[in-house]
This record gives structure tokens, sequence and C-alpha cells, in this order.
């Protein structure tokens, strides 16, 4: 025989009252327990709906398995039995900042999750066990605010989740509340403790307002312009110009999305990652954050990617554009991930990329100006960072006018492992590739200088097709 219950079921009988299951129990409904004790022998399965213990008491030989719908507390609630939160399945202590008492022990699972509300003076629900708690990989922790809580930085919520055993492992996905972010400190124990610590905010964009700016408060979920403390999140398909600077600790977009920068210095502390597109026509783009992008990056105008020691991976590719004269300086790593073109119009004076980074080439680089490219000094691109051009990338020129005009310094690898640099004029023609590292070192015609102390010794093939050559003093070639 078994029991199940598909409908709602309300326990409230005296509090020394006992319901006695000694069959199968099964819950895909609601069940409330207001007093007495449910008593469960043989087995207790939920795979729907709510148990709901408000003032109640759950017991017996056999285990709590919630394989769907909630376990939610009331008020204080009571169970002296294991309890197993499965796939589907969530333990909630309170309705509004209750007490679960658990005698036995708590497993999370895959999938599985503990849902738990933070208030004001550091009020919270808790789940108290008299036993061990085990969270496995894949298990999730949901956070919400009750009762208007915004979010105080540095507010510590500790022993939301209290242990007289061992607290194993850590909560895989953690679903933030919308206004604020917390951070969880375990304490494996025993006696264990699990703490939020509030980090930060996450400022949602809602607008657009005027034109999609930044600056305007109304288009942020805080009603305030992003601060230090704020994780920046587009999970609709915005268009943003960022417009006057700040600093955020990180920035997360959807596809879809764009942010531009076009002017002030934005800078991102903590890692990022940019679904969408990101442009960069002005300003300075810096912090301490590396910063992923799987759209497509386009830098054009006279601006600033800082942020020495972090990187920039441009996975959809990088597409280097202008028509004036212009510097773009680059102080962190960029490496070029998915196909990219540089088509600067070099007739409209000089185009330089500078600073204290780096560019490592993992797929297609096209250059392709749109105009005969003068091979007068003033006038050719000059990317004076060290560029790495791995085994995966290739650099060419697929169109234009005849032949593109550039001086690059290039990072080699020498066969005792180093690095060096050599800086060289080139001129690529259609169709004529320029490759490196392991596999074609360099492939152009022009008019080459090889500083002194460079040398081409390696795994890879050096062809040079130059109508003039300058070798420096202690440069060696094949």
């Amino acid at each position: 025989m078994a029991t199940s219950s598909n409908g709602d079921k309300s326990f409230n009988d005296p509090v020394t009252t006992q319901h006695v299951f000694n069959v199968p129990f099964t819950n895909t409904g609601t069940v409330v327990v207001q007093n007495g004790t449910q008593l469960h022998n043989v087995s207790h399965i939920q795979t729907a709906g709510i148990t709901l213990l408000i003032g109640g008491s759950i017991a017996g030989t056999a285990a709590l398995n919630i394989d769907g719908g909630v376990l939610q507390g009331g008020g204080i609630g009571n169970i002296s039995t294991n309890i197993n939160i499965n796939s589907g399945g969530a333990l909630g202590p309170g309705l509004s900042l209750d007490t679960m008492n658990v005698t036995g022990n708590v497993v999370f699972n895959n999938g599985g999750a503990y849902n738990v509300e933070v208030a004001a003076g550091l009020a919270s629900d808790v789940l108290n066990v008299t036993g061990s708690v085990t969270i496995n990989a894949g298990a999730i922790l949901n956070v919400s605010a009750f009762g208007g809580y915004t979010g105080v930085v540095s507010d510590n919520f500790t022993g939301v989740i209290a242990t007289t055993g061992a607290l194993n492992g850590t909560f895989t996905t953690i679903n933030q509340d919308p206004g604020f972010n917390v951070a969880p400190s375990y304490t494996v124990g025993g006696p264990g403790d699990l703490s939020l610590l509030v980090s930060g905010f996450t400022n949602i964009w809602i607008g657009p307002l005027g034109g999609g700016l930044w600056s305007v408060p109304g288009n942020w979920s805080l009603i305030a312009v992003p601060i230090a403390s704020h994780d920046v999140l587009f999970n609709t398909a915005a268009n943003v110009n960022q417009n006057i600077g700040g600093t955020i600790n990180s920035i997360n977009t959807i596809a879809g999305s764009t942010l531009t920068n076009t002017s002030g210095t934005l800078t991102i502390n903590s890692n990022s990652i940019l679904v969408g597109s990101l442009t960069i026509s002005g300003g300075t783009l810096t912090g301490t954050g590396d910063i992923i992008v799987t759209g497509l990056t386009s830098w054009s105008g006279t601006s600033t990617i800082g942020g020495l020691g972090t990187s920039l991976f441009a996975d959809g590719g990088l597409n280097l554009t202008t028509a004036v004269s212009t510097t773009w300086t680059l102080d962190r790593a960029l490496v070029l991930g998915g196909n990219s073109s540089w088509s600067p119009n070099t007739n409209q004076g000089g185009k330089v990329l500078t600073g204290a980074g780096s560019i490592t080439n993992n797929a297609i680089l096209d250059l392709t100006p749109n105009d005969f490219i003068s091979p007068s000094e003033a006038r050719r691109l000059q990317v004076q960072v060290p560029f790495t051009n791995t085994a995966m990338g290739t650099v060419t020129k697929s169109g234009g006018n005849v032949r593109a005009d550039f001086q690059m310094t290039f990072v080699q690898r020498g066969g005792g492992g180093g690095r060096r640099s050599v800086t060289a004029r080139i001129r690529l023609y259609e169709y004529r590739g320029l490759r490196a590292a392991g596999r074609r070192i360099m492939q152009f015609a022009g008019t080459h200088a090889f500083n002194s102390g460079v040398d081409f010794t390696g795994a890879g093939t050096v062809d040079v097709l130059s109508d003039t050559s300058t070798l420096a003093t202690g440069v060696t070639t094949p």
C-alpha cells in the first residue's frame, strides 16, 4: 500500500499528535504541517508541490527526498531525519526570515537548491543542522532580499547554514538578488558555517533614455549611474553609449548588445564577459580585470585600451578603422581569437598603434586599407607594440589597392626559447601572406630594417623577399 498526496493536506493537531506512515508516502501537491508530527518509516518522496512546516515536525527512519518542489519552513520547523535535496528540488528555511532545525544530515545534490532570504539588521533565514551538510557539484544557492532590503556593502550574514558536523563542498551556481551581490564563505567544521558577505550591487540596464547614454540615472535599475561597487548587467539587447567614464566592478552583456566607449575613462576592476560587441571610439578602457568579448571588437579614433598586466580577449576579432590621423594606445595584452580586419585610410595622415601592451594573433588578420599607401614615414601604419603571430594565426592582405606599407615590431622565439624583437617596415601585396611562429615567419616585399641582436633561429622558415634589406650587425639568418 502507498499513500499519495496530489492535492492539499493540512496537519493541525495538538503538538503531541503523531501521524505515522508505515507505507511509502509521495507528495506532488501541498502538505502543511502546522502542529504535531509526521512520522515516516518507509519512504518520503516529494516530486512536485510544497511541504510547508509551520511549527510542526517531520521525523522517522526514512530519509526525506525532495526530487521536485520545495521543502519550506514558516516559523520554526523541526525535522528529525536525513534530507536529500535532488535535482529540481529546493529547501527554504522560511517564508519570512525563519529557522529550520534538522537533526540528521542534509545533502544538496546536482540541481538541488538552497533558498535563503536576507534582510536589514543582518537578519536571515537559518538552516540549523545537528549533523553534517554536504554540497555536491551542481548545487544551487538562491539569494533574495526580504522586507525591502537593498544591500549594504560589507553586511555579513553568518550562519545561514550552521552545522555541528562537517560542512563539505560549495555551491556551483549562485543566483543573486537583482539588487546586490553576495560572496559566500564556507567554514568546513564541524561546527560548520555558511556566511554571505554583501560584496557589491547589480546595476541592470533598463534604458534607453536620452539616446541610450550611460550617464542617465534613469537608464539603470538602481536609478543611479554605476559606481565602483556595481556589477553592471545588460540582460537585453541594448546599445549603450558610455560617455562619461567612471569605475565599476564588472560588466556582463548578452548577445545582440553593444557597449560603445566614446569619452571618459571606464575602469573595470573584475573579470568581465561581453557576449555582445564592444566599440572603442574615444576615451579610455582600463582596469584590473580581464575582458572577454565574444562578439566583434571595433577600435577607431584616438583612444586607449589600458590595464597593464591584464588581457582583452577579442574572441570575435578586432576591426581597426579610422579615416584621420590617429594614435591608438594599447597598454594591456590583446589576444585576437577571431578573424580581424584592419583598414585604416593612411592617405589621411599617420596611424600609430603604440603603448606598453602586446598583440597575439590566433586567427586571420587581414590588412585591407582602402587607398594606395604612400611609403613615406608620415603615412604608413605603425604597429609599435610586440606582435606574436602564433601557429594558428595568419597575417594577410586580401583586398584594397595594390599594397599596404606599415611598420611592426614582431616578437620571435629564438632557438633557446628566448623572446626577441624585430622591427620591420613591411609591404604586403594582395594575396601575399605574412606568417610566423613554427610555420613561415615572414614573407613580404619592400624595405626592411632588422635590429641588432635579433636572430631567426627556430622551427620556422624565414623568407625575405625584398627590394632592399638592411641587416644590422649581429643579425643572423639561416
